[in-house]
């Protein structure tokens, strides 16, 4: 009994992101398009909804490295970086970079195998997503994270395909518009499962040209056959 115990708050352990200045509360999830909504209906401050996923294969490592005339440290801030604060020696100007402590314990074996997603709520609305390696250290502002458990992949990419808009964006206050679906064609595209359909629909029916071209990109990264049918299908038609 012992023995199943401490295996699984081990699993827990790992389950858990390496979030660091931030209010972070787990909850089991009820269906992502709910659980955000509600999350979004009641936030009175900028919010972070994350979850964790199995990331596809030759993704690489997402993450972020600082270094100085110090230290060289390794780990992103979620937070959007406020302009014109990096600190400068002799300089008395605030440096927004965050330190992150050096690892403790044994070396995960199995780290860097998932991703983890992270949306910004902020008044009622999805204002930014990130995308992480599941071991990259995150400091999240002095922001509250709301973390999910249990998120299925199907669900989260169909979370994710909602946020994208498929006609051009050209003449729409686009900042907003094309980093939000840039993020979240870049997050489906780190997904193992479920993300290839997706994908494989944005490159036939998005209008928006720089989304189209985003999902090709990931669909030639990956290995799924049915990413490899489609994108010979489209040259063997282009010779």
């Amino acid at each position: 009994m012992h023995a199943l115990s401490t295996l699984f708050v081990a699993a827990l352990l790992v389950q858990q992101p390496q979030i660091q200045n931030g209010a972070v509360e787990t909850r089991p999830t009820s269906g992502l398009d709910r659980d955000i909504a509600r999350i979004a209906a009641t936030a009175t401050a900028p919010t972070w909804v994350g979850w964790r996923e199995t990331a596809s294969e030759g993704t690489g490592s997402a993450c972020c490295w600082y270094t100085d005339d110090t230290q060289t440290s390794r780990g992103c801030t979620v937070e959007p970086s406020v302009p014109n604060t990096r600190g400068f020696a002799g300089m008395n100007v605030p440096d927004p970079r965050p330190t992150f402590p050096s690892p403790t314990g044994p070396a995960r074996l199995e780290a860097g195998t998932d991703v983890l997603v992270l949306v910004r709520l902020v008044d009622g609305h999805v204002e930014r997503i990130r995308t992480y390696s599941d071991d990259c250290p995150l400091d999240a502002g002095g922001r509250q994270v709301i973390w999910l458990e249990g998120v299925p992949a199907a669900d989260s990419v169909k979370y994710l395909s909602s946020l994208i808009a498929l006609t051009d964006v050209s003449g729409t206050p686009t900042d907003l518009r094309r980093r939000i679906n840039s993020a979240a064609i870049t997050a489906i595209g780190h997904h193992r499962d479920g993300s290839v359909d997706s994908l494989i629909a944005l490159a036939k029916q998005s209008s928006d040209s720089s989304s189209r071209s985003s999902a090709f990109t990931w669909l030639g990264r990956s290995r799924d056959p049915k990413a490899v049918a489609f994108i010979e299908g489209i040259l063997k038609k282009s010779w």
